[in-house]
């Protein structure tokens, strides 16, 4: 990328300047391809790697026996800018990557369950509209609901960084399968425990799902706060020291950070990373020099349109008929206990999960159009 040679090309003439030797000059490079393989962008990485060799020159020490390894420093650096100046990572002021991780699922199901619990509640209030006696099946159930909603989005994002869309949906529907097969046990014996009638169980059970996602919060952020790692909603994922500054480094934070994005499909991910690794070859050059980032270099590709569009809107329907599917096995079951209020629920839901779905293929064709005008 230009602006990347032109920071890189910045970097050296300044350390040459300030009058250091060639090992300098080495570890000032690595140093700032560093910082670009751990997503900073490249104006504050030339500008840290530059005031540090500016330090070590006022000490009178070389680069290295003043900061250590160039990879230990750079990591340090990055680390440390996590919590303290997101801003210096590339995608932290535009449309970042998914925040889903298996991180966040840890505060997202207590959140996710104890609103459910609130619905839950409230049904409660409805007269005829909840269970006769509260068992600790009727108390667990927002728990076990949130489960597979939370952990198919987090499954699927872990996944899609490295293996692309068609593996990362797979691997979703697995986790979403076994999960509800485990959950239907657990309710199973769970639903036949009766709790003490007299107290207010549902309300006592969104307190304690807001508590636990509270708690789980506050721990994910002084977990970041600490410098152990990035938080739930910081994407950043640093480049370790131990981690060569190499082509295949290079390639595995692009293809994931094509990825991510979720603008492009697997076999155009695949060939937008061929492609850069045939130029950077051919230029003599690392990936990392010819490109800088992978991440800011990932968003100067072209879009198609029409890739998110079309996701979102297969699994709206998914969403849908697994929903619809599901409801008319409970309505026509003999033994189910169907009361108004069952019906109108699922009733509702079918038709918010329908119009969800409209609303996206809406959206995949006002895309289709648009890729098709820019074609022309």
């Amino acid at each position: 990328m230009k602006d990347t040679t032109e920071y890189l090309d910045r970097l050296e003439s300044d350390v040459r300047d300030q009058g250091h030797t060639g090992a300098d000059l080495q570890w000032a490079r690595e140093a700032y391809f560093r910082l670009l393989l751990s997503r900073v962008k490249s104006s504050p990485a030339q500008g840290e790697v530059r005031r540090a060799a500016a330090s070590a020159r006022e000490d009178g020490r070389p680069v290295e026996q003043f900061h250590g390894p160039a990879g230990a420093w750079a990591e340090t650096v990055a680390r440390g800018w996590v919590s303290t100046a997101p801003e210096r990572f590339a995608g932290s002021t535009g449309p970042a990557e998914p925040a889903w991780n298996l991180r966040s699922a840890v505060w997202g199901i207590p959140a996710l369950a104890a609103a459910f619990s609130v619905v839950f509640a409230l049904v409660g209030l409805i007269p005829g509209g909840g269970p006769g006696q509260v068992t600790l099946g009727w108390v667990l159930l927002p728990g076990m609901l949130a489960v597979p909603v939370v952990m198919v989005h987090a499954v699927y994002h872990v996944t899609l960084g490295r293996f692309g869309n068609a593996r990362a949906v797979a691997a979703a529907v697995g986790a979403t399968v076994a999960s509800a097969l485990a959950i239907a046990w657990a309710l199973t014996q769970a639903l036949e425990v009766p709790l003490p009638s007299g107290a207010a169980w549902e309300w006592l059970a969104v307190a304690g799902y807001a508590a636990v996602a509270v708690g789980a919060w506050q721990l994910a952020k002084r977990v970041s706060a600490s410098g152990a790692g990035p938080g739930p909603d910081t994407p950043i994922r640093v480049h370790e020291a131990g981690s060569p500054v190499d082509d295949p480094a290079w390639e595995r934070q692009f293809r994931a950070a094509l990825f991510l994005r979720g603008v492009r499909g697997d076999r155009d991910v695949d060939r937008a990373v061929q492609e850069a690794l045939t130029h950077a070859q051919a230029s003599g050059r690392l990936a990392v020099e010819e490109f800088g980032s992978p991440w800011d270099y990932a968003r100067t590709l072209a879009e198609d349109p029409v890739v998110g569009p079309r996701r979102t809107t297969l699994f709206h329907a998914g969403l849908t008929l697994l929903w619809a599917g599901l409801s008319v096995s409970y309505l026509l079951d003999p033994s189910s206990d169907i009361t108004w209020v069952d019906v109108l629920f699922r009733a509702a839901m079918v038709v918010l999960l329908l119009t969800a779905t409209a609303f996206r293929a809406w959206e995949w064709r006002q895309a289709v159009r648009i890729r098709a005008e820019r074609r022309s």
